[in-house]
């Protein structure tokens, strides 16, 4: 099949767009489905992705999504790092990451464990954590029981809970302090039909997803979103084939859904007409593809995907990044302070200012209250 040649405007504004920063979506769930996850490792982070993709959202909804209504559910996911996914797609989720041997049953066998006794373990632990109801359990919780006797099961990065939540028994509950609580599936969402399918079949689901929101991309961009490798992802590329076009962009093949072709290749409007974007820690679309350069120039990586894994909060103009940004929360006051990696053009401040009241309203704080303030660059 011969491949089509995309220009750097159309590849932009196409995923920029399939992304909900142009068009917002109906709801979280449908953003948070639509994004494969939304990442989660700091959950105040999730939030803001998804004030940027749902008009009017706020942390007060997040909440009630996520603890009260129970249609967002947190979970590790991609990479081995925590999302928001549809409560509804659990079951996907479950399947399509089943392939990963966490870090602790790895390191239990590795120090002369036997993968059978850890499976003991896990099921005594998740029959622990069936009886606890509602309530559902802590690590503190985890200290008085005789069968975790390895500190590593303690740990703060998952342990014996991370391997609950993998194999879909347990997820995220609210926090009680600086505890966090974990709680049995069949307590947390009683009604959830339990129906993983097959593993390949739910990775085909995700691949579709990904192409659909974050391609065009190279297969291995697939590959690099999900924390996994080519041979791994390259099954459900050749199954979908007939449903995938090829694209030539900057001297590389991308892969796009065949029914996307017509409006990705519509001329995008002159990106002084692209809303100016306020972006939040770990936004989907700064972890959907390996290359950046297509939405930050490679000079200022660095200031954007920053050491231990930390990517910053950043703001978009003209869809290329041009600064990044933090705020604190301070009572009922909310003060941010923007970090410009070259001088800003003056007509570009208002239209911050705008997008840090839409900041404001999320975290339920009155534009009165609200302070931003621009370093020297």
């Amino acid at each position: 099949m011969s491949e089509i040649t995309v220009t750097a405007d159309q590849l932009a504004w196409f995923r920029i767009k399939r992304s909900g920063l142009v068009e917002p979506f109906s709801t979280a769930q449908e953003a948070s489905s639509a994004l494969g996850g939304v990442q989660a490792q700091i959950l105040s982070a999730a939030g803001i992705a998804l004030a940027n993709r749902v008009g009017g959202f706020t942390k007060a909804r997040l909440e009630k999504l996520l603890w009260d209504d129970r249609t967002l559910v947190k979970l590790w996911g991609q990479r081995f790092t925590l999302h928001l996914y549809p409560s509804a797609e659990w079951p996907v989720i479950q399947a399509a990451f089943a392939r990963y041997r966490s870090w602790w049953r790895r390191n239990y066998c590795k120090n002369g464990g036997i993968e059978e006794e850890f499976d003991e373990i896990v099921d005594m632990f998740a029959a622990t954590l069936l009886q606890k109801g509602l309530d559902g359990m802590c690590r503190a919780d985890q200290r008085g029981l005789s069968l975790v006797n390895d500190p590593e099961f303690l740990s703060s990065w998952g342990g014996l809970f991370a391997e609950l939540v993998m194999q879909g028994v347990a997820c995220h509950s609210r926090k009680n302090g600086s505890e966090g609580y974990f709680v049995h599936r069949e307590h947390w969402l009683p009604g959830l039909s339990w129906n993983p399918p097959e593993p390949e079949i739910a990775n085909r689901q995700l691949a579709l997803q990904y192409l659909h929101t974050y391609g065009p991309a190279p297969v291995n961009d697939l590959a690099y979103w999900g924390g996994s490798s080519l041979r791994a992802v390259q099954p459900s590329i050749d199954f979908l084939r007939k449903k995938i076009a090829h694209l030539r962009y900057n001297g590389r093949t991308l892969l796009c859904l065949s029914k996307d072709l017509d409006k990705l290749l519509q001329p995008p409007p002159p990106r002084g007409r692209w809303p100016l974007l306020m972006l939040g820690r770990f936004d989907p679309v700064l972890l959907g593809h390996k290359d950046k350069s297509w939405i930050c120039p490679k000079p200022y990586y660095n200031r954007v995907w920053r050491p231990a894994g930390h990517i910053e909060a950043t703001i978009v103009h003209l869809g290329y990044t041009i600064a990044s940004w933090r705020y604190k929360l301070n009572g009922s006051g909310l003060e941010i302070t923007v970090y410009p990696f070259k001088k800003l053009p003056k007509t570009i401040l208002p239209k911050i200012e705008a997008r840090a009241k839409g900041l404001a309203r999320h975290f339920g704080v009155s534009k009165n209250h609200l302070a931003v303030n621009f370093a020297d660059f």
